[in-house]
């Protein structure tokens, strides 16, 4: 399930939200999820099994709510959502492995709530009996690893943290992750989400040690730039590719 991070920005930054269908793994999982309700400070939610028209219009008549502030307990039946059978369910929200178009866009700082529903029995997935196992996985997977959330007690880089840096509006205020960072000829930082277009004036001014904490692994980057370079990567988890000055 691949979907260019820009076209997922642009499309999110049009609607608010979509919905992206496509085959996980075994090709006989077909997954829909939503791309865009972290930036809401809401979960993705993504259904398994359903083909992309049913499970689309699930997922946005669900999104539509929950952005409009309805609270969903987990286990608890979503009313209204299916005209007959039993009413599907939110499991309780996970991180998932990072394969989903939203972590593409948003990297660590998904959570996913899956919407599951129930076989003719009203039997749901994990019940001893239920009857699609395979059409209908339970996506939480192994979680990922909680990343180190405090930088080192004794400060890692020769540069001062306090060093001024730029940030995109995106990283510095929704959390999107750093795909990009910049030292210019004369030393001035730049860490930027890769998807969304660089304008000085909308970006975010910070100190180092504000661009680190949000992402330690950014610690050993910055600590191999010198003025004139670049490192990019295309999604976190992924290796970085250097271009020196």
């Amino acid at each position: 399930m691949i979907v260019p991070v820009d076209a997922l920005h642009r499309a999110v930054q049009e609607h608010g939200w979509l919905v992206v269908s496509g085959s996980l793994g075994d090709a006989r999982t077909r997954v829909t999820t939503t791309v865009g309700l972290t930036a809401r400070g809401l979960p993705e939610l993504a259904v398994a099994g359903l083909d992309a028209d049913t499970g689309g219009a699930l997922l946005h008549e669900l999104a539509g709510r929950l952005a409009g502030g309805q609270l969903v307990d987990d286990g608890a039946p979503v009313r209204g959502l299916l005209a007959s059978g039993a009413d599907p369910c939110l499991d309780e929200p996970v991180r998932p492995a990072l394969t989903l178009p939203a972590a593409d866009l948003y990297g660590e700082a998904v959570v996913v709530r899956q919407l599951v529903w129930a076989d003719a029995e009203g039997r749901l997935p994990g019940d001893p009996g239920f009857s699609h196992p395979d059409l209908q996985p339970l996506l939480a997977g192994e979680p990922i690893e909680a990343p180190q959330d405090e930088l080192p007690r004794e400060w890692p880089l020769r540069l001062d943290p306090h060093t001024e840096v730029r940030s995109s509006r995106p990283v510095a205020e929704l959390a999107w992750p750093v795909l990009v960072v910049c030292r210019d000829d004369d030393g001035g930082w730049l860490f930027l989400d890769g998807a969304s277009d660089y304008v000085d004036r909308h970006s975010v001014g910070e100190c180092l040690h504000d661009a680190l904490e949000r992402d330690l692994t950014l610690i050993d980057v910055a600590a191999q730039l010198e003025p004139g370079d670049t490192a990019e990567r295309d999604r976190p988890g992924l290796p970085w590719r250097y271009e020196r000055a």
